[in-house]
């Protein structure tokens, strides 16, 4: 927000950022969800410029998400209110797990390898750090190194 005056300058130095719009050419489908591991803000600009992204600020609770990531509801406390949603690679767990960060903020704690990615319909993640080898197993990488220090990879497709 501090480099974007909407009445002076726009949108547009936000709207059109080389990363946006590299997102949007390679995963920018109706069929394209994203998830966004790492700085949230980042799934809130992926939002912004039209992304499907499971992640970031939701005024009610995704229930269409949240319902396959948590079928048992045992997080319900967690997740059932305005939240700004991050998200977060613990490694080969077996269930998704939430975590409360703020009275307005969640983490969700989830495999990028596991089924529940999937099952979330992600096809597209991003990193703002560069992940490791166990979770790049997984991932076709589509921009590496950036210098805007985001990663694009699109999700491998099972065997």
């Amino acid at each position: 927000t501090t480099y974007v005056n909407p009445i002076q300058n726009g949108l547009e130095p936000y709207l059109h950022k080389r990363i946006f719009l590299l997102a949007r050419q390679s995963g920018g489908g109706a069929q394209d969800k994203w998830a966004v591991y790492g700085n949230m803000r980042l799934a809130q600009g992926f939002r912004s410029v039209g992304l499907s992204v499971i992640n970031g600020t939701y005024y009610t609770p995704r229930l269409d998400l949240l319902e396959k990531l948590d079928p048992d509801g045992q997080y319900k406390g967690v997740w059932n209110r305005y939240a700004h949603v991050e998200l977060a690679s613990g490694g080969p767990v077996a269930e998704p797990t939430f975590e409360i960060r703020y009275a307005d903020h969640y983490r969700i704690i989830m495999d990028v390898c596991g089924p529940h990615i999937r099952s979330a319909g992600v096809t597209h993640l991003a990193f703002t750090y560069v992940p490791d080898t166990r979770e790049q197993a997984c991932l076709e990488p589509l921009l590496v190194n950036d210098y805007s220090g985001v990663n694009l990879y699109r999700l491998r497709a099972l065997n």
